[in-house]
């Protein structure tokens, strides 16, 4: 079936745009062009602004004129991102990548993964969520690999061949079938915008599973992003040691993919009670051990965690849109996440600053209240996930 078909070309264009050659050093990248890390920073900070302030007028227009349509702008715009990236060797030309780069995740945010769900189902919904990031993952560690066969100094190539990976997923967006055809009668986009609201507040166990991602994701986010060098030379580690560790995390990130079979065993509300209180638990083992083997177990842990959970959450908050204008409300819930985290991210980073056991220590108490409002939303709203169901034919 031609919609059906949507998921493998959604499948192929996660695993292209994985493959961002230059991706383990782009920091490096920036600085070789005579960018400070102050200013990688200031750029990064204007980028997520504009995102957030277009994050509702973008979920508004997909609603109106197709997410199809919205999908292919986005895709080629950001094939035009990476363009400018290869080209950029100034802060202006850097910011105005970031810029565009803001306009493609807010364009894409809500879009990508209603075109997933709608194609697929609701039966479907989390394994498809669960693959396609796997793939995204995938097709990073293939870049990875290739990057580091490639001369020490092949900053440019990376980004060169970056372009034709993003080129190549930008041209099978135009093979995808239209899912949300624009509405016969045109509705006033403030009268849009009023009934998502409405509906964000009228949904039960929807705020509170916002909190909860903002809460564990960024958490997590920041522990496998940042924290973990931090805490890999705290035990003594070697820069190879850390790199091989990077690999690892690679590789557990891509057990996405099983995030439905093993909700389908466990249980939707078991199965991500043990994650959030694993990696918990993790976060306290850190906070009094610095053994770097313990710490990489610890780690690769919390990346399949977070690849296992997130399939699961798409899959809760796509079962909680209840308006047909699903872009809008996936776009208001995005928006209020990333509201969540600046302050979040702004407070971890300080607490690092004054002591990394302590932070690990205030990461361990956010994930637990993260855990709390998870089994909050299950007593609300979602119930028929709370029991395991090993005999899913859908497998």
């Amino acid at each position: 079936m031609p919609i059906r078909r949507n998921v493998h070309i959604m499948y192929a264009v996660s695993f292209l745009q994985g493959m961002l050659f230059y991706a383990s050093i782009s920091t490096l990248y920036r600085q070789a062009c005579g960018i400070t890390v102050f200013q990688i920073t200031l750029i990064e900070s204007i980028s997520m602004m504009l995102a957030l302030l277009l994050e509702i007028p973008w979920g508004i227009v997909a609603d109106r004129v197709g997410y199809k349509r919205v999908m292919v702008f986005c895709s080629f715009l950001l094939l035009l991102s990476k363009y400018l990236f290869y080209i950029a060797d100034t802060f202006w030309l850097f910011l105005i990548e970031r810029a565009v780069l803001a306009v493609v995740n807010s364009g894409l945010s809500g879009v990508d993964t209603s075109i997933l769900y709608l194609s697929s189902g609701e039966e479907h919904a989390q394994r498809v969520f669960g693959r396609t990031g796997a793939l995204n993952s995938a097709g990073l560690m293939l870049a990875s690999a290739i990057f580091a066969c490639l001369p020490a100094s092949s900053y440019r190539l990376a980004a060169l061949l970056s372009i034709f990976t993003y080129g190549a997923a930008a041209v099978l967006t135009l093979f995808l079938t239209e899912v949300r055809h624009a509405p016969e009668k045109r509705i006033n986009p403030f009268r849009q915008l009023r009934q998502a609201l409405a509906g964000l507040r009228a949904t039960p166990g929807l705020i509170p599973l916002l909190v909860m991602s903002a809460l564990f994701f960024e958490v997590i986010m920041n522990i496998t992003g940042f924290f973990n060098q931090l805490q890999y030379i705290r035990g003594g580690a070697s820069a190879s040691f850390i790199s091989i560790a990077l690999i690892i995390g690679s590789v557990f990130e891509m057990s996405g993919a099983f995030s439905n079979r093993l909700t389908r065993f466990f249980g939707g509300k078991l199965f991500g009670a043990m994650l959030i209180g694993l990696c918990a638990l993790g976060c306290f083992a850190m906070a009094f051990c610095s053994n770097m083997i313990m710490s990489l177990i610890i780690i690769s842990f919390m990346y399949s965690a977070a690849a296992l959970l997130r399939p699961l959450v798409s899959l809760m908050e796509n079962l909680m849109v209840a308006s047909d204008d699903r872009a809008t409300a996936l776009s208001i819930n995005s928006m209020l996440t990333s509201i969540l985290a600046v302050p979040l991210n702004l407070g971890l980073g300080r607490s690092v600053d004054m002591d990394l056991p302590i932070s690990f220590a205030i990461c361990g108490l956010l994930i637990l209240a993260s855990g709390a409002l998870f089994l909050r939303i299950f007593r609300k709203r979602i119930t028929f996930l709370s029991s395991p169901d090993a005999s899913d034919s859908s497998q």
